[in-house]
């Protein structure tokens, strides 16, 4: 039939005997296509480049001429190649199965009904929908109830993890410290009384960001001592058989845990919670006759203590 054109052909066939006498005619219908589909239009909504990453995946505006069109195919990474889309144009096609945290290399190709393939579209589209990840810790351990009293300065421990990190900062009670590296320790040196705030915020170059929080506590500061009063008043010539009420006030400080009180060379046992109190002794403290000596102190959170 030699060589045809790209078109729809119909075919006619019949059978002849050797009188001439013709068979019922049958038809059948072909279609020539050797055109392989033209991309009219192929944008990528989003621009990135190594240092500026999306963390959304990729959109894709595109418009495929072809009369006898398939479908879409793309592939991600070197991959097998799927379909797409079978639209013959779209204007939010999105490409999805992007690895996270580099760059991904995307082909884009159209097929028709013939099998015919087009020019391949490549691009390379540098994706990270993950935030950084922050690990920290402050040496010693604190708490608002268990504070430092060491002369020691703390030391921040710090890693920052995220493969396309752009940018990181510390702060010690809101101002900026020097660090150096996205790991390592610094001592922080200009930590004050009472709590301590350290913020570690982290963004990659996707905008993805992350913050975490610390508090360190310190306490280094003495109670001030306060007023102590037992009651029955005794002496060497005055004892009394009644059992002693300890009455307290004026011991100050910020972070104030409790006073405590120690018979004789006892231990020291909690008296009371506040500044200023009262609080009546137990008898099995005095089980036998004679001189007893009671110590009152106070102590705040980073285990300082003023007695009286």
């Amino acid at each position: 039939m030699g060589d045809l054109k790209n078109g729809t052909y119909k075919v006619y066939t019949r059978g002849v005997d050797k009188g001439g006498i013709t068979g019922t005619g049958k038809s059948a219908t072909f279609h020539i296509d050797k055109a392989k589909p033209v991309f009219t239009k192929f944008v990528i909504k989003e621009s990135t480049n190594t240092n500026t990453y999306s963390d959304s995946e990729p959109v894709l505006e595109y418009s495929v001429k072809d009369d006898n069109f398939y479908c879409v195919q793309v592939s991600v990474n070197n991959g097998s190649y799927k379909s797409l889309s079978d639209d013959k144009e779209s204007e939010d096609e999105e490409i999805s199965g992007l690895v996270s945290g580099q760059a991904n290399t995307i082909k884009v190709r159209a097929v028709d009904k013939a099998g015919n393939v087009s020019d391949v579209k490549s691009f390379t589209y540098y994706y990270d929908e993950d935030a950084p990840v922050i690990s920290a810790s402050i040496n010693p351990n604190t708490n608002s109830e268990k504070m430092d009293n060491s002369e020691k300065k703390p030391v921040l421990k710090y890693t920052i993890s995220d493969k396309t990190l752009k940018s990181y900062e510390v702060e010690l009670n809101g101002e900026k410290i020097n660090v150096n590296g996205s790991s390592g320790e610094v001592e922080l040196k200009n930590v004050e009384e009472g709590e301590n705030n350290i913020s570690i915020t982290a963004t990659d170059k996707a905008g993805n960001g992350e913050e975490q929080e610390l508090t360190y506590y310190r306490d280094t500061v003495t109670p001030e001592a306060g007023y102590v009063k037992v009651i029955p008043k005794t002496g060497f010539f005055n004892t009394s058989n009644k059992l002693p009420i300890v009455y307290w006030s004026g011991f100050s400080d910020d972070n104030l845990s409790e006073i405590q009180i120690k018979i004789n060379d006892g231990e020291y046992k909690t008296l009371g919670l506040d500044s200023s109190g009262e609080g009546k002794l137990q008898g099995v403290d005095f089980s036998k006759d004679g001189k007893y000596t009671l110590t009152v102190r106070a102590v705040d959170k980073g285990g300082m203590f003023q007695k009286r």
